[in-house]
């Protein structure tokens, strides 16, 4: 079940809203960001405070304390943010309790509960990935995703169980840097323009080697 937001509601007060007054058993699902390992957070009011879990918050809600040590899940829906579905434990019974159920592998890849891509989305990606003529935005819009996504790709920092492992991606290997590209760097880059990254896509080199390359770091024996 999803609940609708208030407009005027921040979604720190709308989990503290729906779980305090939570008395249903079927799970509640979180409809609004979730983090890497499937699981609902939101910006923390006070501030300089980190970010908080969504089921921690809710058991806070309903209850009127934090979950201690940890909240784990009875439902095993890491969406789900229903209190009465998250109880107490450490870390050692939240693992335990992952083995049991047969849930202990990371929630990755398709697995994912807001996947976007699938397996050979991302492969192909990959491969018509070139850091030449820059195609990053293009191969974002093909596939609906933001154009980060496609550079986190080949960065190898999302689905990190292909990209580090099965894929070798264009800039796994750092690529020589000529004259002819330091030359090109120092007679284009703009400090004001801001535009080593697209530097670097058109020579199929990193932001920070452009960077090196402007303050004078790098050098052509």
């Amino acid at each position: 079940m999803i609940y609708a937001k208030v407009a005027t509601e921040t979604q720190y007060e709308y989990c503290i809203r729906v779980a305090s007054a939570c008395d249903i058993d079927e799970c509640v699902l979180w409809p609004f960001y979730v983090n890497p390992n499937g699981y609902g957070t939101v910006n923390n009011p006070r501030p300089n405070r980190k970010t908080i879990f969504v089921h921690r918050l809710a058991f806070y809600g309903k209850y009127g304390r934090w979950p201690t040590p940890e909240g784990l899940h009875r439902c095993d829906n890491t969406l789900c943010f229903n209190p009465t579905h998250i109880f107490e434990g450490t870390h050692a019974d939240n693992m335990k309790d992952k083995a049991e159920k047969g849930r202990a592998s990371k929630l990755m890849g398709e697995n994912h509960p807001r996947h976007k891509l699938k397996e050979h989305d991302v492969r192909n990606i990959i491969a018509a990935y070139d850091p030449i003529i820059g195609n990053s935005a293009k191969l974002a819009k093909e596939y609906g995703i933001a154009r980060s996504v496609v550079s986190n790709l080949i960065r190898g920092k999302v689905w990190t169980h292909l990209t580090n492992r099965e894929i070798k991606h264009p800039t796994a290997h750092r690529r020589k840097i000529t004259a002819s590209m330091i030359a090109i760097v120092l007679a284009q880059y703009d400090p004001k323009l801001r535009n080593a990254s697209a530097l670097g896509r058109q020579l199929g080199i990193s932001f920070t080697s452009v960077l090196s390359i402007a303050k004078g770091k790098v050098t052509v024996r």
